[in-house]
């Protein structure tokens, strides 16, 4: 696995019922944005931490498993990256009736 160290933003593809989005972690500038081409997720993911794991979202699942690996690597941004608040990033261009990518 390469160090990821040397990288300063982690792009991770997924897909959620059919509909593409990113979750980027820039880790220089301690941000994790979601980037959609969708004006609203019509309920094909979460954004919200619920307090069980099966009411917290698909995209702050995916952020708390990267804060602990890179706990676990003994990364440098890792505290920094545990307090950043996952936001969705807005596009000028996005759609509304996108529904299946």
């Amino acid at each position: 696995m390469l160090e990821l160290k040397e990288f300063n933003i982690i792009i991770i593809p997924m897909i959620e019922r059919k509909h593409f989005y990113l979750i980027c972690f820039d880790l220089e500038n301690v941000k994790v944005k979601l980037i959609d081409n969708m004006v609203s997720n019509n309920g094909f993911y979460r954004m919200s931490a619920g307090t069980k794991f099966k009411e917290t979202g698909t995209p702050c699942k995916v952020k708390n498993y990267m804060v602990g690996y890179l706990k676990d690597v003994k990364h440098p941004s890792a505290a920094r990256m545990a307090a950043a608040t996952l936001t969705k990033k807005t596009l000028e261009w996005a759609t509304s009736d996108n529904f299946n990518d």
